[in-house]
């Protein structure tokens, strides 16, 4: 490399100012998670251990506050789900959802070991999603 190509590069003042890691947003997600899921996104796979075909809800393309059906082809195949939101996301057994829904907080690799609030089993029962836009939410389950 020439040195003329490296004209117009600035240094930066060691006095510059940097943000510590204690004070930088805790919202931050990567673009795609180690589970194939998008930023900003909620995800259901087919199979157990993220596997299958993937479904995703980006948060900026749906509703916010309000119950979504998942689809037709959709309904009732989940075996596994990842948020890769910031926020909680709620599932529900039904569309619209009634008491058999669950707060959704991070990554869950097989539904079988998850239950609704009246123990039957998540797995290949998923029918609703709903993207809420704040922490303040009351689950009567939370997974994980």
């Amino acid at each position: 490399m020439s040195i003329g190509a490296l004209t117009g590069l600035s240094v930066v003042p060691a006095s510059a100012s940097v943000v510590p890691a204690s004070a930088q947003s805790s919202y931050a997600l990567p673009s795609v998670d180690s589970h194939g899921c998008g930023g900003h996104t909620w995800c259901m796979y087919t199979l157990t251990s993220y596997q299958g075909i993937q479904y995703s809800w980006n948060y900026d393309n749906n509703p916010h506050n309000t119950w979504l059906y998942v689809g037709n082809n959709q309904n009732d195949v989940a075996q596994s789900i990842d948020n890769n939101r910031a926020w909680i996301t709620g599932v529900g057994k039904n569309y619209p959802s009634n008491a058999q829904w669950a707060c959704d907080q991070g990554a869950v690799s097989n539904l079988f070991n998850r239950h609704w609030p009246n123990g039957t089993s998540a797995a290949q029962s998923i029918s609703s999603i709903f993207f809420n836009t704040t922490s303040n939410v009351l689950c009567g389950e939370t997974w994980p």
